[in-house]
This record gives C-alpha cells, sequence and structure tokens, in this order.
C-alpha cells in the first residue's frame, strides 16, 4: 500500500512541475477501469496500468475496437512501475485485444493463459490495426496446448514489437508471434523460449501475403519446430510471403533455425546459428506454391549431425542463392561445409568459430559472418524502407555505440578514442523526475583494441591510448603491427526494463616509423609525396631548397636527396 502512494504522489508531482506533456492521464487497477479509460482516450493521453505491488488485478478479457491516437500524439498505454507489471490472466479466448486500432503503443504489460483445454486463444493480439508498438512486454504459456499464439497481427501493417519476451506457446501449431497478411512491420531485439515438447509451433510465422517484414536483433532460446520462418499455409494464390529480411538474430536449439515456405525473395543473412535440433534450413511447399528464389548468406553455422536441407517435394531448392556461410560441423569438422542444392559461392569453415555466451565468434576468420559482423548493420540499412515507420519509432527507443570513425597514429603519438557521439536511446519514463532509475542511461563503455572479441582493453567515454599502447609488447601492451585495424566499442545501457547492449566498430590506422620521403605522413611514399618533394625542391633557398626535401638532412637538397626519396618510392 505505501508503495502504491509513493507512485500516485510521484504522478501529482510530475504533473504539477510541467514534467508531462500528455492531453491527460489516467491509472488504471483492473480490467473494468482499462476498457474505460481506453474507449475515452484521445490522442496524446497516457494510461498508466498498476502492477499487483500497488493493487492492481486483470482476470477478464480486454477487448476495445476502434480507438486512434494520431501520427505524431499516439495513445500511450504504460506500466505504472516497470518493476511491477500488471499480468493479465484468462482461461478464455485472448487476454488483450486490440481491433482496428491505429497509433497506439502498448509498453510493459505481461499476459498469460490464452484459451482453454478445448479452444484456442492469444495472449496479446491487434488484428486489423495498423501502426502500433508493443514493447517490453512478456507473453508467458497459454492454456490451450493447440493452434494458441502468444502474440497476433492479422491484417494489420506498420507493426513495431520490440525488446518482448515470448515463452510457452501452444505446442499444437501455435506460434510465438503469428503473422497474417501482415505488412511494413519490424520485430526488433525480442526473446524467444519454448519449453513445451513438439515440434509443429514456430516462433515467426509470417503468411497470406505478408510482405515488408523485417525480423533483427532477436534472440532464440529455442524457436520451438521453426524460429525463423518464411510463408507458411493460408490459402494465399501464389507465395505465402515475399520481400522480407531476417537478419542480425541469434538462434539456438531450434528443430529448424530458418523454414522457407511457399515464399519467395526472402533474405536470411547474417545469422548466427547454434546446435540446430534437426535441420539448418527447411524448404516446403505447404499451399501450393513451391518456395523458390530465397536467399541464406552470410550466416555463420555451429551444428552437428543433423541434416542441413529438409527440402519437400513441389519446390526450387535449386533457385536459392548461397553465398559466403561460414559453416563449422564440431562432430566432424573436416566436412563443416555441405553440399546444398545449388552450389555455395565462396563458403568458409571447418575451424572452430570459438563462440562466447553471446553468440560472438573469438576467432578472426569467422569474425565477417553472423551477428557480429562488422558489416552486418549496413547490410540491413537497404532494407529498412520496407518498414520505415516501425524501423524509425524504434530508433527512438535505441541505444547507439558510437566509436568514431578512423583513427591514426604514429610514433610517439598519443590518440583520444571519443564515444561521446553514443545515444542511450529514451523509454516511456524520461519525463518522471521520480524515477531517474527508469531512464536510458549509458552506464559503461567498453573497448576492444585487439578484435579478440574480449572488451577488455580500455573503458570509458573518452579514453588516450598512446602508440606505445597499442604496438608494445610489454605487460597490458596489445602488440599491434603497422597497417589498419578494426576496434570495437560496446556500451551498455541502464532501462526501467534492464540493461540492453549495442556494439559499433571504427578503424585504427597505425603508421610505421617515419619513412624518408613520406611527406604526408600516411605511412608510405608514393604519388602525393612526390609532388610533395618536387615542390620542396623548388621551395625556398635558405637552405638549398626547402628544408622539407632535405631528406638526408645535410643541409642541402640536392640529387641525393632525390636518390633517397627514389629509393624509398613504393608507387601510385
Amino acid at each position: 500500500m505505501r508503495r502504491y502512494f509513493e507512485l500516485v504522489v510521484a504522478a501529482v508531482l510530475a504533473q504539477a512541475l510541467g514534467a508531462t506533456s500528455f492531453a491527460a492521464t489516467t491509472t488504471v487497477y483492473n480490467v473494468t477501469q482499462f476498457k474505460n479509460a481506453l474507449n475515452a482516450a484521445g490522442p496524446g493521453d497516457r494510461i498508466y496500468v498498476a502492477g499487483p505491488g500497488a493493487g492492481g488485478s486483470y482476470t477478464s478479457r480486454v477487448w476495445v475496437s476502434g480507438r486512434h491516437g494520431a501520427a505524431g500524439n499516439m495513445i500511450e498505454v504504460v506500466a505504472l512501475d516497470p518493476t511491477d507489471r500488471a499480468m493479465f490472466t484468462v482461461q478464455d479466448d485472448s487476454c488483450i485485444t486490440f481491433y482496428n486500432c491505429s497509433y497506439i503503443m502498448v509498453d510493459g504489460i505481461m499476459a498469460q493463459g490464452a484459451g482453454t483445454s478445448t479452444s484456442a486463444g492469444n495472449n496479446i493480439e491487434f488484428p486489423n490495426s495498423h501502426h502500433m508498438i508493443l514493447k517490453n512486454s512478456y507473453s508467458g504459456p497459454t492454456t490451450n496446448t493447440g493452434n494458441a499464439d502468444g502474440l497476433k497481427f492479422a491484417d494489420s501493417n506498420n507493426i513495431l514489437v520490440y525488446r518482448c519476451s515470448v515463452e510457452d506457446w501452444g505446442a499444437g501449431g501455435g506460434s510465438a508471434v503469428d503473422l497474417i497478411g501482415t505488412t511494413d512491420s519490424l520485430m526488433m531485439r525480442n526473446r524467444f523460449i519454448y519449453h513445451p515438447v513438439g515440434s509443429s509451433s514456430h516462433s515467426f510465422a509470417p503468411k497470406r501475403d505478408s510482405v515488408h517484414m523485417g525480423f533483427y536483433k532477436n534472440y532464440f532460446e529455442d524457436g520451438g519446430g521453426r524460429a525463423q520462418q518464411f510463408g507458411g499455409c493460408c490459402a494465399s494464390v501464389g507465395p505465402e510471403a515475399w520481400d522480407q529480411v531476417s537478419m542480425g538474430n541469434v538462434i539456438e536449439n531450434s528443430e529448424a533455425s530458418v523454414a522457407y515456405v511457399s515464399c519467395t525473395d526472402c533474405l536470411f543473412s547474417y545469422n548466427t546459428l547454434i546446435e540446430p535440433e534437426s535441420y539448418v534450413m527447411r524448404i516446403l511447399n505447404e499451399s501450393g506454391y513451391g518456395s523458390d528464389y530465397n536467399t541464406f548468406k552470410r550466416n555463420l553455422v555451429y551444428y552437428g549431425n543433423i541434416t542441413v536441407q529438409g527440402i519437400g517435394s513441389g519446390n526450387n531448392a535449386a533457385s536459392f542463392t548461397y553465398e559466403r556461410n561460414y559453416w563449422y560441423k564440431w562432430t566432424n569438422p573436416g566436412s563443416s561445409i555441405p553440399t546444398l542444392a545449388a552450389p555455395e559461392i565462396d563458403p568458409a569453415g571447418g575451424i572452430n568459430p570459438q563462440l562466447d555466451s553471446d553468440g560472438r565468434p573469438h576467432y578472426d576468420g569467422a569474425k565477417d559472418y553472423g551477428v557480429f559482423a562488422p558489416a552486418m548493420e549496413s547490410q540491413f540499412e537497404q532494407y529498412q524502407s520496407w518498414f520505415q515507420w516501425s524501423w524509425d519509432k524504434a530508433q527512438q527507443f535505441e541505444p547507439k555505440a558510437d566509436p568514431g570513425d578512423i583513427y591514426q597514429i604514429g610514433p610517439g603519438q598519443m590518440i583520444t578514442l571519443d564515444a561521446s557521439g553514443s545515444t542511450a536511446g529514451s523509454g516511456s519514463y524520461e519525463n518522471d523526475p521520480g524515477h531517474p532509475e527508469w531512464h536510458h542511461t549509458i552506464t559503461d563503455y567498453r573497448w576492444d583494441l585487439d578484435f579478440d572479441s574480449d572488451f577488455d582493453d580500455a573503458t570509458g567515454q573518452t579514453v588516450q591510448v598512446s602508440y606505445e599502447d597499442v604496438t608494445g609488447t610489454g605487460p597490458g601492451q596489445l602488440g599491434l603491427e603497422t597497417g589498419w585495424h578494426t576496434i570495437e566499442l560496446k556500451i551498455l545501457v541502464s532501462t526501467g526494463y534492464g540493461t540492453i547492449d549495442d556494439w559499433g566498430f571504427a578503424q585504427l590506422h597505425i603508421l610505421a616509423a617515419p619513412v624518408p620521403g613520406d611527406l604526408d605522413g600516411d605511412g608510405d611514399v608514393d604519388l602525393d609525396d612526390l609532388v610533395l618533394f618536387v615542390d620542396a625542391m623548388n621551395g625556398p633557398n635558405v637552405p638549398p631548397g626547402n628544408a622539407d626535401a632535405d631528406l638526408d638532412a645535410d643541409n642541402d637538397c640536392d640529387l641525393a636527396d632525390a636518390a633517397l626519396f627514389a629509393a624509398n618510392f613504393t608507387g601510385p
């Protein structure tokens, strides 16, 4: 009860101090109040949902329709306290349904128990809706063990699901996230854990003309029968899904990591697959359209004695693009690179990638593949227009590690690594002065300067590094050679819903000791230096010629200096 009064007082003070900019705020404690508040809400209103610690109890279905915020002024449904989230528990049909709604953000709710022993239901669903956000929310076990879904979006568009957790959905054909006729939408930074016995359930299931979908930076502890599915069986005329991209996901211990089902033009790239149980990929025809012209590219695959490709009849697996994947079969490393339905372009593998607990490879030869490849984020950029609204909204919440761009250091020099461009993103409590611990705050900057996947070389937003620090071989020195090196920054961000991290890459150019003739200081003697040398030779006549051209330091600029320049000249 004391916690309840603390929260109410904080909300009143925030309003009195002008800390909020909401049109109106309401706090609800049960389903009736929640539905009444939703039905009365307009653009810019915020509804706080009290958790059990503040007296909240939600044991009947929430069903609302026709509620609309505005493009620049969403209706917000937010947990009153992110450490005390409300749990909607309904063992009858679905728990929470927003039907024919738009521009509503739901942040920090939980739901479980959808359906009965004989009828299916969904914990949270937004059918026939558009421009909706679900974030920091949780879907728990469903009562129905058949075709019961954690989250469901049918005939919806411009949906963002961000940092949600889904576990224990229906084993008999259910999905963690069921997407039927869903378009222009993004599923980002979500977590999936599947415990029931059975393989006819999936994590993502976008089907029946689902198009322009993104699946980005999700983690699957166990994705069920098929973790990332493209398409499905929903009686479409033609492909069930197309123009979809799955990138930057870590997938562990699912029966099949990815399934292409009656789909075309879907891309599965820069994902890290760890110990799939039966298949790396399945290629299936379940609606009469054979899967064709999909892509499996730049993935890192750590697998054992399983089937790499499970290909059903009526598909054109040979039309797929298989390109530059890294394969490691731990049970027989010498046979790591598999034979696929069509020749793979430039496959790699056979050496243990040395994955850590995050799925990050420590073996240098595997670092250009999978989730943590330096090129992954830039490759994803070309697909963001498919789900632009959802992507733009995610960037408001998303932290960003910015290590700078290019650093250059030479003998005797010192440089400052600068991560001040990094940002923490924002949450729903940034304007709450009473709870700074719920604000997004960068708590740690960690640098990996020798690119060994251990962020133990430096800490801090700005760090001074000497030439000896990076090239020396003594205690605490990195022993890097001259030339170009990739360096990495990881930031840790505290939010009201736990810690989130982000990482970014920069380049470090280590110069050798100065070479006579290297007048521009870039480490070599080339045509750029030749131009400078000729200008210097024709320069002021004290001493004869410009001192910059006195390469042998004899206080004279003559043919001996020209010969020394020529001896060190390396070409264009």
